[in-house]
């Protein structure tokens, strides 16, 4: 007699879910009994949500950090040398006057660079150098904004230039980071909670959760000075400063397991 391969499909509360009894079990003397049921609230989940949360905190800088620059040019090496010494003394000088700390001051080394004679050609002539340049760049860090606008006078009559914008930062930035992070995993449960609720299921647990790196941006007004001088070269800026606001933002993105009714 041949044998005959039976296949009993019992279908649980999970559409995709089978149970095959194969020719063994069938031919067996042992009685087989099959059953599918949904006991738990879990178990009769039906699907996945995948949103996106955000926090935007505002904190005003506490914190301005500034660059200056010195310098000088002449056909003798060692002139050009000394006079970047002075001028940087004169610089330190005149910015410890006007408050600041020396723990809130840093020189750079000395940048000297040759500029050299050229042939018809417009090919450099790297044995005829036509005169020195050196520039020597000095850091401040204000930790009170009342005092940018005196120290960047300080340095513009010092004979020093401004180099770039005004780097504003908040001492307690690393604080603010992880309370937005915290704020932007709070915003995606809330909004996954609203649509699964507008839909008529129950939100389960999250089942997987990435968040982007934080960033901070800066408001229009994040900038050095309220008027500025005509950008051309050397030129300086004058004005009040203006520091602003600064927006620690912070993006969660959560999958969330979906269940239907009870």
């Amino acid at each position: 007699m041949s044998k005959l391969l039976i296949a009993v499909v019992v279908a649980s509360a999970a559409p995709s879910t089978m149970m095959v009894l194969s020719q063994s079990m069938l031919l067996s003397r042992t009685p087989f009994l099959a059953s599918a049921s949904s006991s738990s609230s879990e178990s009769s989940a039906t699907g996945q949500l995948s949103v996106n949360g955000e926090a935007i905190i505002a904190v005003t800088p506490d914190r301005a950090t500034m660059t200056f620059q010195v310098q000088a040019k002449g056909k003798d090496k060692l002139e050009v040398q000394r006079q970047i010494d002075e001028a940087t003394a004169s610089l330190l000088s005149s910015l410890r006057a006007a408050g600041a700390k020396t723990t809130e001051l840093s020189s750079k080394a000395m940048q000297l660079q040759p500029h050299y004679a050229r042939d018809r050609h417009g090919n450099p002539l790297y044995l005829q150098v036509e005169f020195w340049e050196a520039t020597r760049s000095v850091t401040a860090c204000a930790h009170d904004l009342l005092q940018v606008t005196p120290w960047q006078s300080a340095a513009r009559k010092a004979g020093a230039i401004t180099v770039g914008e005004v780097a504003l930062e908040a001492s307690n930035l690393q604080d603010l980071k992880e309370e937005a992070r915290v704020k932007a995993a709070a915003a995606a449960r809330t909004k996954a909670q609203a649509l699964v609720a507008a839909l008529g299921g129950r939100l389960g647990t999250p089942i997987n959760i990435s968040e982007h790196a934080s960033s901070t941006t800066d408001a229009a007004a994040y900038k050095r000075a309220n008027s500025v001088a005509n950008h051309v070269e050397d030129s300086v800026v004058s004005g009040d400063f203006a520091a602003g606001t600064m927006s620690v933002v912070a993006n969660v993105a959560v999958t969330f397991q979906v269940l239907g009714d009870a």
